[in-house]
Protein backbone atom coordinates (compact mmCIF):
# COMPACT_ATOMS: atom_id res chain seq x y z
CA UNK A 1 0.00 0.00 0.00
CA UNK A 2 1.40 3.51 -1.22
CA UNK A 3 2.15 5.87 1.80
CA UNK A 4 -0.78 8.27 0.63
CA UNK A 5 -3.54 7.47 -0.90
CA UNK A 6 -6.96 9.68 -2.18
CA UNK A 7 -10.42 8.00 -1.78
CA UNK A 8 -13.15 9.63 -3.33
CA UNK A 9 -16.95 8.96 -2.55
CA UNK A 10 -17.93 9.18 -6.90
CA UNK A 11 -15.37 6.12 -7.10
CA UNK A 12 -18.30 3.54 -4.99
CA UNK A 13 -20.55 4.31 -7.62
CA UNK A 14 -21.27 3.88 -11.55
CA UNK A 15 -19.65 6.44 -13.85
CA UNK A 16 -21.42 7.97 -16.36
CA UNK A 17 -19.63 9.32 -19.58
CA UNK A 18 -20.08 12.80 -20.09
CA UNK A 19 -21.65 13.56 -16.56
CA UNK A 20 -20.14 15.40 -13.55
CA UNK A 21 -20.76 14.52 -10.38
CA UNK A 22 -22.72 17.35 -8.21
CA UNK A 23 -21.01 16.84 -5.34
CA UNK A 24 -17.12 15.41 -4.75
CA UNK A 25 -15.88 14.15 -1.48
CA UNK A 26 -12.67 13.32 -0.96
CA UNK A 27 -10.47 11.89 1.77
CA UNK A 28 -6.89 11.21 1.82
CA UNK A 29 -5.59 7.61 3.65
CA UNK A 30 -2.77 7.33 5.40
CA UNK A 31 -0.68 4.19 5.53
CA UNK A 32 0.29 3.88 9.26
CA UNK A 33 2.33 0.80 9.12
CA UNK A 34 5.69 0.58 10.64
CA UNK A 35 8.41 1.84 8.46
CA UNK A 36 5.52 4.03 6.53
CA UNK A 37 5.18 8.06 6.46
CA UNK A 38 8.24 8.14 8.73
CA UNK A 39 7.69 11.98 9.25
CA UNK A 40 4.16 11.55 10.90
CA UNK A 41 5.45 9.24 12.85
CA UNK A 42 8.46 10.90 14.03
CA UNK A 43 6.05 13.56 15.45
CA UNK A 44 3.77 11.10 16.73
CA UNK A 45 5.42 8.80 19.27
CA UNK A 46 2.66 7.65 20.68
CA UNK A 47 1.40 6.44 16.45
CA UNK A 48 4.71 5.13 15.63
CA UNK A 49 4.36 3.12 18.92
CA UNK A 50 1.14 1.52 18.00
CA UNK A 51 2.71 1.34 14.53
CA UNK A 52 5.25 -1.18 16.46
CA UNK A 53 2.81 -2.85 18.06
CA UNK A 54 1.03 -4.02 15.09
CA UNK A 55 3.99 -4.40 13.29
CA UNK A 56 5.18 -6.73 15.86
CA UNK A 57 1.93 -8.90 16.23
CA UNK A 58 1.82 -9.65 12.57
CA UNK A 59 5.24 -10.77 13.07
CA UNK A 60 4.42 -13.37 15.72
CA UNK A 61 1.21 -14.64 13.01
CA UNK A 62 3.64 -14.83 10.53
CA UNK A 63 5.88 -16.93 13.19
CA UNK A 64 2.34 -19.44 12.55
CA UNK A 65 1.06 -18.36 16.17
CA UNK A 66 -3.10 -17.46 16.01
CA UNK A 67 -4.06 -14.12 16.62
CA UNK A 68 -4.55 -14.45 20.63
CA UNK A 69 -1.08 -15.77 20.89
CA UNK A 70 0.26 -13.62 18.78
CA UNK A 71 -1.31 -10.71 20.84
CA UNK A 72 0.04 -11.34 24.04
CA UNK A 73 3.18 -12.33 23.04
CA UNK A 74 3.59 -8.91 21.36
CA UNK A 75 2.34 -7.15 24.06
CA UNK A 76 5.13 -8.83 26.18
CA UNK A 77 7.79 -7.92 23.44
CA UNK A 78 6.85 -4.22 23.72
CA UNK A 79 6.63 -3.77 27.23
CA UNK A 80 9.84 -4.98 27.48
CA UNK A 81 11.03 -2.72 25.24
CA UNK A 82 8.98 0.11 26.29
CA UNK A 83 6.90 0.85 23.71
CA UNK A 84 3.56 1.93 24.91
CA UNK A 85 4.73 0.32 27.92
CA UNK A 86 2.42 1.90 30.94
CA UNK A 87 -0.10 1.85 28.67
CA UNK A 88 -0.20 -2.08 28.25
CA UNK A 89 0.75 -2.86 31.52
CA UNK A 90 -2.61 -1.10 32.69
CA UNK A 91 -4.88 -1.80 29.73
CA UNK A 92 -3.75 -4.90 28.41
CA UNK A 93 -7.16 -6.61 28.67
CA UNK A 94 -8.80 -3.72 26.58
CA UNK A 95 -5.92 -3.80 23.94
CA UNK A 96 -6.36 -7.76 23.58
CA UNK A 97 -10.01 -7.17 22.89
CA UNK A 98 -9.94 -4.09 20.80
CA UNK A 99 -7.04 -6.01 18.35
CA UNK A 100 -8.88 -8.96 18.18
CA UNK A 101 -11.67 -6.66 16.98
CA UNK A 102 -9.56 -4.98 14.75
CA UNK A 103 -8.69 -7.92 13.00
CA UNK A 104 -12.00 -9.21 12.55
CA UNK A 105 -12.65 -6.15 10.93
CA UNK A 106 -10.58 -6.20 8.31
CA UNK A 107 -11.53 -9.22 7.63
CA UNK A 108 -15.05 -8.27 7.99
CA UNK A 109 -13.95 -5.24 5.65
CA UNK A 110 -12.46 -7.64 2.78
CA UNK A 111 -15.06 -9.92 2.54
CA UNK A 112 -17.57 -6.73 2.11
CA UNK A 113 -15.30 -5.76 -0.41
CA UNK A 114 -15.26 -9.05 -2.32
CA UNK A 115 -18.64 -9.06 -2.62
CA UNK A 116 -19.32 -5.54 -3.77
CA UNK A 117 -17.14 -6.13 -6.08
CA UNK A 118 -18.81 -9.15 -7.12
CA UNK A 119 -22.22 -7.23 -7.00
CA UNK A 120 -20.48 -4.60 -9.59
CA UNK A 121 -18.95 -7.12 -11.84
CA UNK A 122 -22.67 -8.62 -12.00
CA UNK A 123 -24.16 -5.14 -12.61
CA UNK A 124 -21.69 -4.76 -15.16
CA UNK A 125 -22.37 -7.76 -16.77
CA UNK A 126 -26.13 -7.23 -17.06
CA UNK A 127 -26.04 -3.72 -18.04
CA UNK A 128 -23.38 -4.37 -20.87
CA UNK A 129 -26.04 -7.03 -22.19
CA UNK A 130 -29.00 -4.69 -21.91
CA UNK A 131 -26.92 -1.63 -23.70
CA UNK A 132 -25.84 -5.01 -26.41
CA UNK A 133 -29.06 -5.38 -26.64
CA UNK A 134 -30.46 -1.80 -27.10
CA UNK A 135 -27.72 -1.33 -29.85
CA UNK A 136 -28.62 -4.13 -32.16
CA UNK A 137 -32.48 -3.79 -31.62
CA UNK A 138 -31.95 0.17 -32.86
CA UNK A 139 -29.52 -1.37 -35.63
CA UNK A 140 -32.12 -3.66 -36.43
CA UNK A 141 -35.38 -1.30 -36.24
CA UNK A 142 -33.42 1.12 -38.84
CA UNK A 143 -33.47 -1.38 -41.19
CA UNK A 144 -37.22 -2.01 -40.50
CA UNK A 145 -37.35 -5.62 -39.18
CA UNK A 146 -40.24 -6.44 -37.35
CA UNK A 147 -40.08 -7.35 -33.65
CA UNK A 148 -40.87 -10.39 -33.81
CA UNK A 149 -37.79 -11.32 -35.83
CA UNK A 150 -35.27 -9.23 -33.52
CA UNK A 151 -36.73 -10.61 -30.26
CA UNK A 152 -35.96 -14.29 -31.78
CA UNK A 153 -32.60 -13.27 -33.40
CA UNK A 154 -31.91 -12.21 -30.28
CA UNK A 155 -33.31 -14.98 -28.26
CA UNK A 156 -35.07 -12.30 -26.10
CA UNK A 157 -38.63 -12.49 -25.01
CA UNK A 158 -40.60 -10.00 -27.59
CA UNK A 159 -42.43 -8.18 -24.54
CA UNK A 160 -38.40 -7.05 -23.80
CA UNK A 161 -37.57 -6.25 -27.00
CA UNK A 162 -41.36 -4.22 -27.59
CA UNK A 163 -40.24 -2.41 -24.80
CA UNK A 164 -36.84 -1.38 -26.17
CA UNK A 165 -38.35 -0.48 -29.32
CA UNK A 166 -41.12 1.58 -27.99
CA UNK A 167 -38.63 3.47 -25.73
CA UNK A 168 -36.11 4.31 -28.86
CA UNK A 169 -39.13 5.35 -31.01
CA UNK A 170 -40.48 7.48 -28.73
CA UNK A 171 -36.78 9.17 -27.55
CA UNK A 172 -35.18 8.97 -31.31
CA UNK A 173 -32.67 11.49 -29.38
CA UNK A 174 -31.83 9.76 -26.79
CA UNK A 175 -27.96 8.16 -26.25
CA UNK A 176 -27.22 4.36 -25.08
CA UNK A 177 -26.83 5.48 -21.83
CA UNK A 178 -30.20 7.68 -21.64
CA UNK A 179 -32.08 4.73 -23.42
CA UNK A 180 -30.72 2.09 -20.07
CA UNK A 181 -31.41 4.65 -17.77
CA UNK A 182 -34.81 5.08 -19.15
CA UNK A 183 -35.29 1.55 -19.32
CA UNK A 184 -34.30 0.62 -15.50
CA UNK A 185 -31.62 -2.07 -16.41
CA UNK A 186 -32.73 -3.86 -12.65
CA UNK A 187 -36.12 -4.49 -14.42
CA UNK A 188 -35.01 -5.73 -17.64
CA UNK A 189 -32.80 -8.60 -16.12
Amino acid sequence: MPERKILRLSDAFPKHPGKIPCLSCEASLLNINYGKNKKIMDRCRKLKEYAILIAEIRLWLDKGFPLSAAIDRAVDVCIEKHVLESFLAKHRAEVRTMVLSTFDQENHDRILKEHSEKIGFNHGKKQGKLESIIAITKKKLEKQMPVKVIADFMEEPEETIQRIADTIQAHPEADLDALCQLLHPSDEM
